[in-house]
């Protein structure tokens, strides 16, 4: 993902997302995007109809990639599209099972994890859920 684009979704990030970050970094700030930026393997911005919907970072762990999403305030009205564009980037990802926690009330996130083809692996940590996607070919 690009500074811009980093900046952008910091300026119009969904509230789940907000919260997502706030647990996770204990902030939510261009810092703590930075560093998932320059930590991941890949990252990419995605879009619906030309406007960021939001940001994936995928992680190598070994033998599975981790996948990590926020999104913009734009996802809810845009998500049918910007789901193409998600789709299209974790295709290039074909050697490597990928895995993505996600909260349970996130329900924005998981219905565009769902409609790319990701499966309810096994119910984590309190109150989130570990998705995998296997075919990713």
């Amino acid at each position: 993902a690009s500074d811009k684009e980093l900046e952008a979704l910091l300026d119009r990030m969904s509230v789940q997302s907000i919260l997502d970050m706030k647990e996770n970094f204990k902030e939510v700030s261009y810092r703590a995007l930075d560093k998932l930026n320059k930590d991941c393997v890949i990252s990419f911005g995605f879009y619906g109809l030309d406007v960021l919907c939001g940001c994936c970072f995928i992680f190598d762990a070994g033998d599975v990639y981790n996948l990590v999403t926020y999104t913009t305030t734009s996802f809810v009205k845009l998500k049918d599209e910007a789901k193409f564009d998600v789709k299209k980037q974790l295709k290039l990802l074909k050697d490597k099972e990928i895995n993505a926690i996600v909260y349970t009330g996130a329900n924005q996130v998981l219905s565009l994890l769902y409609s790319v083809g990701f499966v309810p692996s096994k119910k984590v940590k309190g109150h989130y859920k570990l998705l995998s996607m296997t075919n990713n070919g």
